[in-house]
C-alpha cells in the first residue's frame, strides 16, 4: 500500500483565512482535484463520502483538496458575512496554496451549488481547461436559494406560523439579513446566488464535463429541468451524464456514503488528463 498524508492548515489574510483539508500521496508533486463544496449543511452531509474518495484517490497517486470557504466549517469568519465574490476568492486562494505545495489541479470537483461556483470560477479567460465533475448540481442559485428558504418555512408550519418564501425574502430585503437553520444568511450572500446559473455556463477552463445524478430508481427519467439545461450547454461543452443509485446525501437525515458514486468518481479522476 503507497503511504498517503492528510495535512490541513490555515491560509489567507488574517481574519479572512480559510481552512484547507488535503490528502495526497507522500511525494508533494503531481495531479491535484479541487473541491468547490456544496452550501451550508449540505457540505456536511457530503464530508465522509469525500473523505473516502480523497483516500482512494491518494493510494492512485492523485491528491484532493477540500477547502472550508469562509464563514463555513473551521474557516475565519461567520457565515452571515460571507459572498459568492468571497467564496471565489477562496478558492482561487486554495488552488493558489496547491500550485505552491507543486501539484497541478487538473480536476474540479463541483457539488450541488459548488458546482456554479467552479463555473463562474472556470469562466476566466486566461484559466487553463480541466475536466469537471458534477455531483447532483444545482441548476441556479435562485432555486438553490429557494430550497434553502423552504426549510425555514417548514420550521414555521410546526410553530403554527404563516411564512412564505416571498415572506422571508422580503424579510431579508428589510432586515439585509436572516436566520435559518442555524445559519445566518445576508442580503449580500442572498444577491450573489441569485446570480448563479448553471445555463450560462462558458467553456474557458473546461476540457470535459461529466454531470453525475444520483437517483433512487434507474428507470425515473431525469427532471426535464435537468434535461432541459443539459441540452443548453452541450454545444458550448462536452457534456456526459452519469447515473448512479442512490439516496440523496446532501439532505438526508443521517450522514449517507453512496460507494456507486464515489467508484464511478474515481475511475473518471484516474483517466488520463
Amino acid at each position: 500500500m503507497r503511504g498517503t498524508q492528510v495535512f490541513a492548515e490555515f491560509v489567507g489574510e488574517a481574519g479572512r483565512r480559510i481552512f484547507i483539508l488535503a490528502h495526497h500521496p507522500n511525494h508533494l508533486s503531481g495531479r491535484c482535484v479541487l473541491v468547490c463544496p456544496p452550501f451550508a449543511e449540505e457540505m456536511n452531509k457530503s464530508r465522509r463520502m469525500l473523505t473516502e474518495l480523497a483516500q482512494y484517490l491518494a493510494q492512485k497517486d492523485i491528491g484532493l483538496v477540500i477547502p472550508d470557504l469562509y464563514g463555513t466549517g473551521d474557516s475565519e469568519g461567520d457565515f452571515a458575512d460571507a459572498s459568492i465574490d468571497q467564496w471565489l476568492d477562496d478558492i482561487a486562494c486554495t488552488e493558489k496554496w496547491i500550485e505552491g505545495k507543486g501539484w497541478r489541479v487538473d480536476s474540479v470537483l463541483g457539488i450541488r451549488l459548488g458546482c456554479l461556483l467552479a463555473l463562474r470560477y472556470l469562466a476566466a479567460k486566461d484559466m487553463p481547461k480541466r475536466r469537471v465533475i458534477f455531483w447532483q448540481p444545482a441548476l441556479d442559485g435562485a432555486r438553490a436559494l429557494d430550497q434553502f428558504l423552504r426549510l425555514r418555512v417548514a420550521a414555521s408550519l410546526m410553530a403554527d406560523k404563516k411564512e412564505t418564501v416571498a415572506s422571508l425574502k422580503a424579510e431579508i430585503s428589510a432586515e439585509k439579513k436572516l436566520e435559518i437553520s442555524g445559519y445566518t444568511i445576508s442580503e449580500l450572500l442572498v444577491k450573489g446566488m441569485e446570480t448563479l446559473k448553471l445555463d450560462i455556463v462558458g467553456s474557458n477552463g473546461i476540457s470535459e464535463l461529466h454531470w453525475i445524478e444520483v437517483l433512487r430508481d434507474l428507470d425515473t427519467m431525469l427532471p426535464l429541468p435537468v434535461q432541459n439545461t443539459i441540452k443548453k450547454i452541450t454545444p458550448m461543452v462536452d457534456v456526459k451524464l452519469e447515473q448512479v443509485l442512490g439516496e440523496p446525501f446532501w439532505m438526508s437525515t443521517d450522514v449517507t456514503v453512496n460507494r456507486d458514486l464515489i467508484d464511478k468518481t474515481a475511475t473518471l479522476l484516474l483517466g488520463p488528463q
